[in-house]
């Protein structure tokens, strides 16, 4: 749908220092941790969700910040309106569990 989308967003920090806060019109949903298999074994990737409204629509969003290094983190980011949130969501996760250190 129109403004349904997975973007990326490059940041010079670690992982670790990435802080993911709602903006002022978005309300924390849920946040964890979902495993990826990689070449060096099982890793959790966290995942951070928010929900808000928009045109008078409701919507909801992803944000997953996967580490490419020690200094470089990649944000994986999804937003949906709720139809589409299941098939959205988890391409995403997909997409996130691809990318990994490198080196």
């Amino acid at each position: 749908g129109r403004d349904e989308m997975i973007t990326f967003e490059a940041c010079p920090i670690p992982a670790d220092r990435v802080n993911i806060r709602p903006a002022p019109y978005q309300e924390l949903v849920d946040h964890g941790t979902f495993d990826v298999l990689s070449p060096e074994g099982v890793r959790q990737l966290r995942i951070v969700e928010f929900a808000y409204e928009a045109d008078a629509r409701a919507w909801r969003q992803i944000v997953i910040p996967v580490p490419l290094d020690e200094q470089r983190t990649m944000l994986v980011k999804a937003q949906a309106t709720p139809p589409r949130v299941p098939a959205l969501f988890a391409a995403a996760q997909q997409v996130a569990a691809t990318l990994g250190l490198l080196g």
